[in-house]
């Protein structure tokens, strides 16, 4: 399959796509295969994966951006480091 990448920072695939900016790189889609649809994530540089739920989806939505400013502060961006 061709990738058509564009300066949007997004690859579409299919039912999947991926987007990047200049810290992540990561493949979204949307799951059917759980009781009800989900969101599909999976970090290209570690391969991790998860899926996020309505629910867990409007948690995000909701919190409040100082709240999820110190999630961002992990790994390679952490004060650790």
């Amino acid at each position: 399959m061709s990738e058509d990448r564009d300066t949007a920072g997004i690859v579409r695939l299919g039912d999947k796509a991926i987007i990047w900016n200049e810290f992540a790189e990561i493949r979204i889609g949307l799951d059917y295969q759980g009781i009800t649809p989900r969101l599909f994530l999976e970090n290209l540089e570690t391969g991790a994966t998860t899926y996020l739920d309505p629910l867990e989806l409007v948690t995000i939505i909701d919190t409040p951006d100082e709240l999820k400013y110190r999630w961002l502060n992990i790994g390679a961006y952490s004060a650790d480091s």
